[in-house]
């Protein structure tokens, strides 16, 4: 009876120690962000209500140490342009996304995949607006 269990028993360790182990791995893996995303925003909000927004937005993170990052800002909204530089962080499961604007202005999102995410973006000083973004990552940028 031993020597049947023996197999077995060494089967489901194995089992368990490979698949521990290649779960292990991929939660290490921090996303690499780098880069320029653009996209437009799909809904803004103000004392008024809801509407729907031609806003874009170009983001274009620099530097990037771990989880934390910096970069700059660019926001297009009725001809005018505003740019601002900007830091931030992913949260510890590296999905969830702050950044801060000229020190002040504090902004979230999240990683929708590792080519677009989410963004929740504070007007900067001209009303009280949020306009919810949708960003992708630009492939092979030509200047950033």
């Amino acid at each position: 009876m031993k020597s049947k269990l023996k197999p077995i028993l060494l089967i489901v360790i194995l089992f368990f120690s490979v698949f521990h182990s290649s779960t292990a791995v991929g939660q290490d893996n921090i996303p690499d962000i780098k880069g320029k995303w653009h996209g437009t925003a799909f809904l803004s909000a103000d004392a008024k209500g809801f509407s729907v927004s031609k806003k874009t937005l170009n983001l274009v993170i620099k530097k990037q140490h771990g989880l934390n990052f910096n970069g700059d800002i660019e926001l297009k909204n009725k001809g005018a342009t505003r740019q601002f530089e900007f830091s931030g962080f992913l949260d510890k499961q590296k999905r969830y996304i702050c950044f801060v604007i000229q020190g002040k202005d504090v902004n979230i999102g999240y990683l929708v995949t590792k080519n677009a995410m989410k963004v929740h973006l504070r007007s900067f000083g001209d009303n009280s607006e949020v306009a919810v973004y949708m960003l992708t990552k630009v492939k092979n940028p030509s200047n950033y």
